[in-house]
């Protein structure tokens, strides 16, 4: 099993080649085995709050409502 850095360091890499592909990989790891390690981050952190919203936004231009709706729930955690 990959450790927290590589994780983040394949996204970092991905990010230039493919966007497509990176933000998937993203979503994966925050809704994955990494979750521990993500959810946490993204709650708390208006810049990592910023992130779900660029995630959000890129998948409804897929039409793929079904991974909005996690993220969205991700955001609206940090708001209660």
């Amino acid at each position: 099993m990959k450790k927290h850095h590589e994780v983040l360091l394949e996204l970092l890499a991905l990010r230039e080649k493919d966007y497509d592909l990176f933000v998937d990989k993203l979503y994966d790891a925050i809704t994955g085995e990494f979750n521990k390690y993500f959810k946490e981050e993204l709650i708390k952190d208006k810049d990592h709050q910023q992130t779900l919203k660029i995630m959000i936004d890129h998948y409804e231009k897929r039409e793929e409502y079904e991974k909005c709706d996690v993220l969205l729930h991700l955001l609206k955690i940090n708001s209660n």
